[in-house]
């Protein structure tokens, strides 16, 4: 019942969460995902007891490019806070 107050912006969020998370489970052969206690489950291949879905591949997008994007705005983020460091550590 929580759901009913959620304004469109965190509808719309939760489901393309949803469907990223669909794709994910349909190319890995995983069924059935669904949300519960903060976490992201479903069943892998022939089991009957769902698992949390792997979120290292899932949560950054599966393909390179949406890879790369995110290790570099990584890299980027260490940057700058390393170049904040220096400039601290100079005082």
């Amino acid at each position: 019942m929580r759901f009913i107050f959620k304004t469109k912006i965190e509808r719309f969020i939760s489901l393309t969460e949803y469907v990223r998370k669909e794709k994910w489970c349909n190319v890995h052969g995983w069924t059935e995902p669904f949300f519960q206690d903060s976490k992201w489950y479903a069943f892998p291949p022939n089991a009957v007891i769902p698992q949390p879905i792997p979120i290292a591949w899932c949560d950054y997008g599966s393909s390179i490019s949406q890879l790369f994007y995110f290790l570099l705005y990584r890299l980027l983020m260490l940057a700058i806070i390393y170049s904040i460091l220096e400039v601290i550590a100079q005082f």
